[in-house]
């Protein structure tokens, strides 16, 4: 345990604010939709009682967002919110609370009637002991002076997401992961101990096996993930410079391991429901009793209305179904080991109409060429694809319970053309069915990356290593309004279409020291750092297109079209020394000079260097 951090560094960050302005109704959904989220709890009586706290981490005070809290010997339990607060109906006194976090002591804690408490969970010794990925290499937690947060592989395995923001939702103290609208295979924003920009991305830096990818979340498979590690603060993160001021996340993917051949297969399956928390809406009876005092006397108003109990709610949503089939292998001998993997998810969401589905494979062979040399190469790809006739959710908790939806013989009614014939009383004239029986969209993604490294070992405590990297990245959206649906009247049918493409390159050339002398422990690294980045993009609509043809040549006219071509290059020349006595007295330094096209045309480099230092009891 730590009782001393010392970190200086010149890294600051900068202050974001930012607003969005809502609809009021969907402000009122969300809103009663938390309002809904409740602890379960078992048994009810005189004897229950509430017991609210907060847990946070015993050596940085910072909270535990998912920290668990369960009635031992019972299912009763819930989990903490983002800022570590809890709150549990407890039916019985007395009771035993377990709380628990992943990487942290089990703490139970005795309750005989309400309370608030404050729980401060402390690092397991294991996870001290642990060999965590850092900053251009890796070192023991108890080693550590900047704020680092690992999840391992065990803590990951039981897990299964489309991607990786939302497989570490609530694991790391300090980082929020925002799910935005909930979709299928919609990543998380994820925002590191608060916004740090006014004018910029808040978005953390991430880098995979060591090669930085920048401040969009990586393609990569969650399936063949290793670790995670979180740096949080100025020390840890200095050495990736003006990118880094967001935090960064490291991600380590499984490599080839040598002796005997495994074979995994794995099949996971989840289920997701909209929750409407306590907010639920009347049927057509309960309207028409609570409407009829003010509107009896209403030229649409008839003694029959109830007579149509349309839960349109019911009509939207679903139970969605999330699938993923991985297989995997490695093996080897001590001169070459190989790993295979490929996996397929699929997830369609609680809201009808809207299904994602990805396809990932990863081939990585490592050979050891000399007793001294070592070759890694990698490739890996993923195809992603969305298809979207989404049901309104807004329209679902909107339109009234005595509209009819469907015609006799199947097909949507449509208001405009229909309300004669068999009525309409709701006051948006607008049917959402009618519409997304013609209406679509669809978008693409797909990546390759190609990775060659080196690893040269001069002596035990001298090591160079060349890390060489070059990504691809292609994909594009369409959108198609048909010109028989009601949107698309007025522009007589149009088609969106939107492409792009784009590459990277990465290269990192180090020179690595460490040796242990007595008590002494030092290691230390030099580096060179280059790389740039390609993207370019276009899209197009067109209007006035003939039915069901998705092509811009059908359409009539050109509505539309733009693009464009953009460049940025970075490198740098890094440093970093860590120094530990008889592992108990650390300290860190480090420095970077970084020169970006980012920085503009008259200061295109800028130095960034910490020092930290901490003991431990």
């Amino acid at each position: 345990m730590k009782y001393f951090i010392l970190d200086i560094s010149n890294q600051t960050k900068r202050l974001s604010y930012w607003s969005t302005l809502r609809l009021s109704v969907l402000f009122i959904i969300v809103a009663l939709f938390f309002a809904g989220t409740q602890t379960m709890f078992a048994g009810s009586g005189s004897k229950a009682f509430l017991v609210k706290g907060k847990i946070t981490d015993s050596q940085t005070g910072e909270a535990l967002p998912g920290a668990n809290i369960m009635v031992k010997g019972t299912s009763t339990g819930t989990i903490t919110d983002f800022n570590g607060n809890f709150s549990l109906q407890v039916a019985e006194s007395p009771s035993v609370l377990v709380i628990s976090f992943i990487g942290y002591t089990n703490q139970e804690i005795e309750v005989t009637g309400e309370a608030n408490l404050d729980v401060a969970l402390v690092p397991s010794n294991d996870m001290l002991n642990e060999v965590v990925v850092i900053a251009y290499g890796s070192t023991a937690r108890s080693n550590l002076t900047g704020s680092v947060v690992a999840i391992n592989e065990e803590s990951l395995k039981d897990v299964f997401a489309p991607n990786v923001s939302n497989l570490i939702q609530g694991k790391v103290a300090g980082l929020y992961a925002s799910t935005g609208s909930g979709r299928p295979g919609e990543a998380a924003t994820i925002t590191i101990r608060g916004k740090g920009s006014i004018n910029t991305t808040t978005a953390p830096l991430w880098v995979v096996d060591g090669i930085i990818v920048g401040n969009g979340e990586p393609n990569i498979n969650p399936a063949d993930i290793e670790s995670i590690t979180v740096l949080k603060d100025a020390s840890a993160t200095a050495l990736y410079g003006s990118r880094a001021a967001n935090g960064v996340i490291l991600v380590q993917t499984k490599t080839p391991e040598k002796g005997v051949s495994k074979l995994n297969v794995n099949v996971n399956r989840g289920y997701t429901q909209l929750s409407h928390g306590n907010f639920s809406l009347m049927n057509a009876q309960e309207l028409f009793d609570y409407q009829k005092p003010w509107n009896y006397e209403a030229d649409w108003w008839k003694d029959d209305l109830a007579a149509t109990n349309t839960n349109w709610v019911d009509m939207a949503t679903q139970t969605g179904v999330a699938q993923e089939y991985n297989a995997n292998y490695t093996g080897g001998s001590d001169k070459v080991t190989t790993y295979l993997s490929g996996t397929y998810y699929n997830e369609s969401g609680a809201v009808k109409g809207y299904d994602y589905s990805r396809y990932s494979a990863i081939a990585s062979v490592n050979v050891k060429a000399t007793d001294r040399l070592t070759l890694k190469t990698k490739i890996s790809g993923n195809h992603s694809l969305t298809n979207d006739q989404e049901h309104s959710t807004y329209s679902a908790f909107t339109y009234l319970p005595w509209d009819k939806p469907y015609k006799p013989d199947g097909t949507p009614i449509d208001p405009k053309v229909d309300k004669a014939t068999y009525g309409w009383i709701g006051r948006d004239e607008s049917n959402y069915l009618y519409d997304l029986q013609y209406n679509w969209g669809k978008s693409r993604d797909n990546n390759l990356a190609f990775d060659v490294n080196a690893e040269y070992k001069f002596a035990e405590w001298l090591t160079f290593s060349s890390m060489n990297s070059v990504s691809l990245g292609f994909g594009g959206n369409e959108y198609y309004t048909d010109l028989r649906s009601n949107s698309g009247q007025e522009s007589n049918g149009s088609y969106y279409v939107y492409n792009s493409y784009s590459q990277s390159r990465f290269t990192n050339q180090m020179l690595r020291f460490k040796k242990t002398f007595g008590k002494h422990m030092v290691q230390s690294f030099l580096a060179y750092e280059f790389s740039d980045d390609h993207s370019e993009w276009s899209d197009a609509t067109g209007k006035g297109v003939g039915g069901g043809l998705s092509v811009l040549n059908a359409t009539a006219k050109a509505s539309s079209a733009k693009g464009t071509k953009y460049e940025t290059a970075q490198q740098k020349v890094l440093f970093n020394v860590q120094y530990s006595f008889n592992e108990k007295y650390l300290a860190q330094a480090s420095f970077s000079r970084e020169g970006t096209s980012s920085f503009g045309a008259n200061n295109p480099y800028g130095n960034f260097w910490s020092v930290s230092g901490g003991w431990n009891a």
